[in-house]
């Protein structure tokens, strides 16, 4: 039977405990309600369900509403169903964690064998930390260690951040992401959404629009909603963020109880939590335009910004034909308007305006500006010197189109100035010049485009020129055709002046008397010409730019053929009027050519006697210049004499002009053959003898040159030639025995042939080229008489030079140009720069055509600059290709916008391989990328920060592109060179402030732009510099007045969000933590430097004390705190330790104030105090005197009830029933029969006669006296009787009903005191 009941018992307890399990699950996923933490203290009452066992440890199980509570002081008395209790918040870690983990707690620790088990182990743990009882150590240890290791999840709920700032992310705006930051997720918030707001949660990955919606503690969202919505702000409200999982004492109102403890999730309505969104669609901004004559201005342009500083505009917008522009969806704040354009003909006002948009309308500002208006200023100028000329008198005109609205005068210094002129255009124009000037028939515009400003204008006015025509003229003829070879041209003449010839503008002397006139420079400009020149092909000089006076020409060097003029020509030039620009003297001076006579001898043999020579008569001799033989033939050409010979065999000339003439025998005599041609010069002015023997032939001598195509003479190198005859047989020339048919040029580049060649056709056949050079074609060449190419050397033979030109092969290059997108085009957009990539010589000079480096410019090319073709293709041909070959470099100076330069150059290396290819071709192919740029996100510290959202914008504020930074650098292509663009941080990751924008030109050096978020970050520290909880902060900007965070510290430094570099805030505190002074505000600068900020907020403590006159901690004093106006700040009782005061505030002066003091003590005057603001603990303490009274003890008789006098008696205090401490003995008062205890403070004491008075019996009487506010006379003298029996006289025969009295009495408090213990037995076991 024993056993069935054992094994029911153990189903019974195994089901109990699965319910215990299940019902604690319940518990758990019920709604959790919190309770205002403004309701307690409050009014409860106990419900006891009876008496819990668990393993001989007995405790009470009560409920107190519905709540399972548990004992907190196991000794103490059982309150039991009904009893008033008095429940308080109880701030106890150790007492809160064991309500937590313990039985029936949110999380119940998973060690509980049962309910028993659970309430058991709940209850001695609370009995133990807060009564201090550990009267079952092994019973609670696993649970006490478990709770030991275990921290508390903080219920409070903040969002990360106050306010957030909406921005446009494609065709919709959004939020950044925000995060309900809690420790739990058991409490949240409930916002109500606007309609078109669209909350995502992120963390459980859902989404609702409009309507409500809870958002539970760690979870991240953010919110979105179109664009062409009008949200305005929207705001949460202030929401409960105070949460917290807080114990409950529960004391019983009358009688002495345990205290209950028991949980509930309290909040403080003061903590709380909100968010703000800006939404983007707020409100409209009309800008209107007028100037200050009434008209409305189109085409003027304004910068719109939310920053004082104009950074980051909202954009840049211009009023249209009505003088106005409205921009819509700006933000309900301050916006900043400043004019950067207007129309020409206004001031621009660039002043900065702030005008406040209004949600839902349409403000206006209205700008007006002024008409510019300036001045003209008309400086005379010479134009040759560019000096003023200083002379009064000069007039202008000043027109607006063809009406004349002011005319101005010059004064002495030579400047007319006008009165002020609207905006407009004007034309200036002179109605007289300054003596010995041509006036200026010109006019000048003059635009007045700018306000105030003198526009100054430079009228010149030309000096009058002088200019002289030479022309020379033969004397003979008096024309400039000259006569025979001889030419007017390069006759060399000077142009002197005659007198002192001076400077129309100021007098100077120019040029003194008999000095050659030159150029002279006086001023900017300049006189004269060069005074020494040579007649033209037209036999002419001219010399120009001369001013006003006498000169003369002298001829220095006479011309090819004539002879020189030593005359002196002079002349002078003059002017008689303003509108003669130049004033021309024509001089025609006549040359006598140089002439000469040939005498000719005649003389001939026979062929009998070769020996006789005899002159030979009637011989004809025809003279013509051989240069118009050569140009039209011996027939066509002009006969300038015939000799015949007289019977001397002699004739001769007349006298014929400068030439080269040939002399030909046109009619001979009998038996004697008609001699060749010879030639004869006529240089001198003489007498020319010439002999002729017989019938010689015509012969010259072959000079070839070697030249390249631009008739540079062929040195470096030779070239080797042979010579055919009309029948194609190479000639041969017998030299010192020895045939030579072979003829190499030297290092001058020709070479004669060894003998003289008779009158023919040859062929010259090149048979080596010089190195560098083409292969020449064969030449043809005539000797005769004729040729154009004959000259005579010393010896007045005939030299017929032929050039031969080779041709030099050169290197053509072709560069393919090709970019990343193929849809992009060259054209236009891509130049090249070609050098030489080694020294390149001419071939034929052995010069440096290009040393390596040099630009190389071919046709129409500068700076050895070429630019790509429609067609994507560089093409350069007609490079020289030096005496072997040569190299080229392009290098790419410009590509198209957007794209990178190419890194390397294009080599171009050419070869000569053959002496007949004439060009040479290299084709390459380059393509160009695109411009890469990395934008990176880092924090001060150097970390990589990802969360940031970027725009980049070029310089006309177009957003480029946008994005959020992640670990990886986020690449750009295509950015320009040269350009403007402005990075700018929209959000700034987590804990980091808006960087400022940075504005940079896009370089070759520009390849990565790193942006650097500083952190701000704020400390909420004591004074000992100890990190504090519990504090809510708030950063609020000086600029917009907005919240721009708010937190709740939590013992770490916090990143401040939302900061903006170079803007100013103020940190306040606006929630006091528990027992610290509020700090003042501080305000401060967020740095451009790029360097972490710390802002330390530290809040001291004012510790008050509460002391008795022994410096003892008193407990139970009511002591508060009044501000100024009588407001209680705080209010405690003293518990016998330092008190820290809340709710004070650094500066402000407060009232310390005993409302009550402890029982036994008097009330502490007021003590006055101000917070000072230095970071050091206050410290005051406040001094009770004890309540003090005198026990007056009065002896007297029990039977005469009167005082004993006159006899000594002692009385002893005792501070315990059993009378064994003594605290005091006085004695007897022998006057009035009293004795005194002086000066006994509150408290329980015990009075006893320790010795009686003479006669009288030691009374054993033990008085307890209670010394409280209810003693009568406390404070002063308390008396009471203590009465004395006088010793009885024992006769001891005669019995008396005092023995029997005495056994009576004996025996009733023998039974009193067995009751006594009776019930003191009861009702412990009842406690139990």
């Amino acid at each position: 039977m024993k056993k069935v009941f054992n094994k029911a018992f153990k189903i019974i307890l195994i089901c109990l405990m699965a319910f215990g399990t299940i019902e604690a699950n319940i518990v758990k996923s019920k709604a959790v309600k919190a309770s205002n933490t403004g309701n307690y203290p409050k009014e409860d009452s106990v419900v006891y369900n009876g008496k819990i066992n668990y393993d001989g440890n007995i405790v009470g199980d009560f409920t107190i509403n519905g709540m399972q509570a548990f004992c907190m002081a196991h000794p103490v008395t059982t309150p039991g169903s009904g009893v008033k209790l008095t429940s308080e918040i109880y701030n106890n870690s150790n007492v809160q964690k064991v309500l937590y983990y313990g039985w029936g707690g949110p999380e119940q620790w998973s060690g509980f064998k049962s309910r028993s088990h659970g309430i058991v182990v709940t209850s001695l743990a609370l009995s133990y930390y807060y009564y201090g009882d550990n009267s079952s150590p092994s019973t609670i240890k696993s649970f006490i260690d478990f709770v030991s290791s275990k921290t508390m999840p903080d219920f409070q709920v903040q969002f990360s951040k106050a306010k957030v700032q909406a921005y446009k992310s494609g065709s919709i705006q959004k939020t950044e992401s925000i995060t309900l930051k809690s420790g739990s997720d058991t409490f949240g918030v409930t916002v109500s959404l606007q309609n078109n707001v669209t909350y995502v949660d992120e963390t459980h990955n859902t989404r609702q629009t409009g309507g409500s919606v809870t958002i539970k503690g760690k979870t991240t969202f953010h919110l979105e909603a179109p664009l062409n919505v009008n949200l305005g702000q929207w705001k949460t409200g202030e929401k409960t963020r105070g949460y917290s999982f807080s114990p409950i004492r529960s004391i019983a109102k009358v009688g002495t109880y345990q205290p209950l403890g028991y949980y509930e999730y309290t909040y403080d309505p003061s903590k709380t939590t909100s968010l703000t969104v800006d939404w983007l669609s707020l409100g409209n901004l009309k800008i209107a335009k007028q100037d200050n004559k009434g008209n409305v201005v189109p085409n003027t342009q304004f910068k719109i910004s939310y920053n004082s500083d104009m950074t980051s505009p909202i954009g840049t917008y211009t009023t249209t034909s009505d003088g106005s522009v409205t921009i819509n969806d700006l933000t309900p704040q301050n916006v900043y308007i400043q004019e950067t354009s207007v129309p020409n003909h206004l001031v621009l006002d660039n002043t900065v305006h702030s005008i406040e948009i209004k949600t839902g309308e349409t403000v206006t500002f209205t700008q007006t500006n002024n008409w510019k208006q300036g001045y003209i200023e008309v400086t005379k100028y010479d134009k040759k010197t560019n000096q003023i000329v200083k002379k009064s008198g000069t007039q202008f005109e000043i027109l607006k189109g063809s009406t004349v609205v002011s005319t101005i005068t010059t004064n002495a210094n030579g400047v007319a100035k006008s009165g002020l002129l609207d905006y407009d255009t004007y034309t200036v124009r002179e109605k007289s010049a300054p003596q010995n000037y041509v006036i200026a028939t010109l006019t000048q515009n003059q635009d007045v485009v700018e306000n105030n400003k003198t526009y100054s204008i430079k009228v010149y006015n030309e000096p009058v020129l002088g200019s002289v025509n030479l022309t020379k003229v033969d004397a003979d003829t008096n024309t400039s055709v000259p006569q025979g070879d001889a030419t007017l041209v390069d006759a060399e003449y000077v142009l002197k002046a005659n007198e002192n010839i001076l400077n129309p503008s100021d007098g100077s002397v120019l040029y003194a008397k008999d000095e050659a006139i030159s150029v002279k420079n006086i001023g900017s400009g300049s006189w004269g010409d060069t005074g020494t020149k040579k007649t033209d092909s037209n036999a002419k000089i001219k010399w120009s730019n001369l001013p006003m006076g006498s000169y003369y020409i002298q001829e220095v060097n006479p011309s090819n053929g004539y002879l020189l003029d030593t005359d002196k020509h002079v002349f002078s030039i003059t002017s008689s009027n303003q509108t003669t620009t130049v004033v021309t003297s024509n001089q025609t001076l006549k040359e006598q050519v140089i002439k000469g006579q040939l005498s000719i001898v005649k003389v001939g043999t026979t062929g009998e006697n070769s020996g006789v020579i005899k002159p030979l008569k009637d011989v004809e001799f025809t003279m013509k210049l051989q240069s118009e033989v050569a140009k039209v033939g011996w027939d066509a050409a002009k006969t300038y004499d015939i000799l015949v010979t007289d019977t001397n065999g002699m004739a001769i000339s007349k006298a014929l002009p400068y030439g080269l003439y040939i002399v030909r025998e046109t009619k001979g005599v009998l038996d004697h053959g008609i001699g060749g041609d010879f030639l004869v010069e006529i240089n001198e002015d003489k007498e020319i003898e010439y002999r002729v023997v017989n019938n010689v032939p015509f012969q010259s001598w072959l000079k070839i040159v070697k030249q390249d195509q631009d008739g540079n003479d062929v040195i470096l190198s030779s070239a080797t030639f042979k010579l055919k005859d009309k029948d194609g047989n190479f000639v041969k020339q017998k030299v010192s025995g020895s045939y030579v048919d072979e003829w190499s040029t030297d290092d001058r580049g020709y070479v004669f042939l060894n003998n003289r060649l008779e009158q023919g056709e040859y062929t010259i056949v090149e048979l080596k080229n010089p190195e560098g050079f083409l292969i020449a074609s064969d030449i043809n060449v005539h000797i005769t008489s004729s040729s154009p190419y004959i000259s005579l050397d010393d010896d007045n033979q005939a030299v017929i030079t032929v050039y031969i030109k080779d041709e030099k092969p050169t290197g053509k290059i072709i560069l393919n140009k090709f970019f990343e997108r193929s849809e992009d085009s060259a054209l236009g957009g891509a130049i090249f720069k070609l050098t030489a990539y080694s020294d390149v010589i001419d071939p034929a000079t052995g010069e440096v055509i290009y040393h390596k480096g040099d630009a190389v410019n071919i046709d129409i090319a500068e700076d050895g600059l070429y630019v790509i073709n429609e067609s994507g293709q560089l093409i350069i041909d007609g490079l020289p290709l030096g005496v072997d070959g040569a190299s080229y470099k392009l290098e790419e100076v410009k590509t198209l916008d957007g794209y990178d330069l190419l890194e390397e150059p294009v080599i171009f290396n050419f070869s000569i391989k053959d002496s007949l290819t004439k060009e040479y071709t290299i084709e390459k192919s380059v393509e160009n990328n695109l411009t890469q740029t990395s934008f990176i996100k880092k924090d001060a510290d150097g970390h990589v920060r990802s969360g940031a959202i970027y725009q980049i914008k070029d310089d006309k504020n177009n957003i480029i592109d946008e994005w959020e930074t992640t670990e990886d650098p986020h690449l750009i292509k295509g950015l320009v060179y040269g350009n403007e663009y402005t990075l700018v941080e929209l959000v700034a990751p987590e804990g980091l402030t808006i960087a400022k924008d940075i504005k940079f030109t896009y370089t070759m050096g520009t390849k990565e732009i790193e942006m650097i978020d500083k952190k701000v970050e704020a400390s909420k520290l004591d004074t000992q510099f100890n990190d504090i909880k519990g504090a809510k902060l708030q950063v609020i900007s000086t600029k917009t007045k907005q919240i721009v965070d708010e937190w709740v510290t939590d013992g770490t430094v916090h990143s401040i969000e939302n900061l903006i570099v170079g803007h100013e805030y103020i940190l306040r505190e606006i929630d006091i933590p528990q027992g610290y002074v509020k700090a003042e505000d501080i305000v401060f600068t967020v740095n451009n430097d790029q360097q972490n900020q710390s802002i330390k907020m530290i809040d001291k403590q004012v510790i008050i004390s509460k002391i008795d006159a022994h410096d003892n901690r008193l407990k139970g004093a009511e002591l508060s705190v009044l501000d100024a106006d009588g407001n209680v700040i705080d209010h405690w009782i003293s518990d016998g330790n330092d008190h820290y005061v809340s709710g004070l505030i650094e500066g402000n002066e407060y009232t310390l104030h005993e409302n009550q003091p402890p029982q036994g003590y008097l009330l502490a005057q007021d003590i006055q105090f101000v917070v000072t603001k230095e970071k050091e603990n206050q410290f005051i303490t406040m001094k009770d005197e004890q309540v003090l009274t005198d026990i007056q003890v009065n002896k007297v008789d029990s039977l005469t009830k009167l005082p004993i006098k006159s006899q000594d008696f002692e009385f002893t205090m005792y501070a315990d029933q059993e009378c064994t401490v003594v605290l005091d003995i006085v004695h007897a008062n022998i006057e009035d029969g009293t004795a005194t205890f002086k000066n006994v403070p509150y408290g329980v004491v015990y009075i006893k006669e320790t010795k009686a008075p003479l006669g009288y019996r030691l009374s054993t009487e033990v008085k307890k006296v209670i010394i409280n506010d209810d003693l009568e006379g406390v404070g002063n003298i308390h008396s009471f009787v203590y009465e004395n029996t006088l010793l009885p006289v024992v006769v001891t025969s005669v019995p008396t009903g005092d023995q029997m009295d005495i056994g009576f009495i004996v025996c009733l408090v023998m039974g009193s005191a067995l009751a006594s213990c009776f019930l003191f037995y009861r009702r412990k076991k009842e406690e139990e």
